[in-house]
């Protein structure tokens, strides 16, 4: 899947293609996290908004989702939004080290970026 956004730049088919996987195999965290982000690259920031902010009422401990609600509500201006999920985020994170979804996702930047955040 993501052979096709690297190869192409072609985020119009990226969603096409990812709206085939979730026909098939339904969503999963993962999944939505990655569709929730191509939305955010597509700079549809409101509709990443919305489709993250209903995951985590769906899967509240999915910490890369309140990261990515943080991004999105800073891009929006929304800084004490962006601060209350960063801070969320790194709960979660904190409180759950060893779980191995963290190995797929560059969690260590992602605590770092959320931690500086927080400071402001």
């Amino acid at each position: 899947l993501k052979y096709v956004y690297f190869q192409k730049r072609n985020l119009s088919r990226y969603l096409k293609i990812f709206n085939i996987i979730k026909k098939i195999y339904g969503l999963n965290p993962f999944l939505i996290h990655e569709f929730g982000t191509l939305y955010m690259k597509l700079k549809k920031y409101k509709k990443a908004y919305q489709y993250f902010f209903k995951q985590i009422k769906k899967t509240p401990y999915f910490a890369l989702y309140y990261y990515r609600l943080g991004q999105i509500s800073s891009i929006l201006n929304m800084k004490k939004k962006s601060k209350e999920f960063f801070i969320k985020f790194i709960k979660i994170v904190k409180t759950n080290k060893s779980l191995k979804i963290y190995k797929y996702y560059p969690i260590k930047k992602m605590l770092k970026n959320a931690q500086k955040w927080v400071k402001f």
